[in-house]
């Protein structure tokens, strides 16, 4: 049986003073971008993307063989996906929303070492990248999928597969690609993100309160 996850005391907390800063800036999610990893189908294809108020970014999707490293994830995930995304904030001014971090931290665990031996360069250099690109990070609070707006997303997207039952990994690659265009428009990102904020807000105790009933577990069906 899965263990179901449920919200750490500690990280209650956390919830907590997150909600508090937004509700003192005024929940001002029109300045982030959303960012994350998703992995669909039994482990095939890696997906990395993101939303805003004003729209999504473009899509990377992989294989789940190939090896992910610094070098990948600078090259392609931050120049290919998460640089261009300035172009749908005013200004070119957005914050990455922290969820991204996890993803490193993952990397940092998962790598075997390599340069000088030390695993801690993958999200060094990442962080490097970001910095010389003035990209403004936000810390996340963990445990917080019911707040973060593309959870909602990848939840969509896997009902959608589950729907089409693609046959062919040919077929499945084509169908997430068809799902990004064609319904992750801004009128939905948006949708997502309202959802994600009213959340937070009803969120008045640091329970998950995405449904009518408050709880302690990570996810409500």
């Amino acid at each position: 049986m899965k263990r179901v996850q449920v919200i750490s005391p500690k990280n209650q907390q956390k919830r907590l003073l997150a909600r508090a800063f937004w509700d003192s800036e005024g929940y001002p999610f029109d300045k982030y971008l959303f960012m994350d990893e998703c992995t669909v189908v039994l482990g095939r294809f890696h997906i990395f993307a993101g939303i805003s108020y004003f729209g999504a970014t473009d899509i990377l999707i992989w294989p789940s063989k190939a090896r992910m490293n610094s070098a990948f994830y600078c090259a392609h995930n931050l120049k290919d996906i998460v640089i261009p995304a300035k172009s749908l904030f005013p200004g070119g001014i957005f914050q990455l929303a922290q969820v991204i971090f996890f993803f490193i931290r993952m990397l940092v665990k998962q790598l075997p070492k390599f340069q000088d031996n030390h695993k801690c360069h993958v999200s060094f250099d990442t962080l490097e990248y970001l910095k010389n690109h003035e990209i403004n990070t936000y810390d996340w609070p963990p445990q917080s999928p019911e707040f973060n707006p593309i959870e909602f997303v990848w939840r969509d997207l896997k009902a959608y597969i589950a729907e089409n039952s693609p046959s062919s990994l040919a077929a499945l690659r084509n169908l997430i690609e068809v799902f990004w265009e064609q319904r992750v428009t801004p009128q939905y990102c948006r949708l997502v993100i309202e959802h994600a904020k009213n959340n937070v807000k009803k969120s008045f105790d640091g329970l998950n309160h995405e449904k009518d009933d408050a709880t302690d577990k990570l996810y409500q069906k």
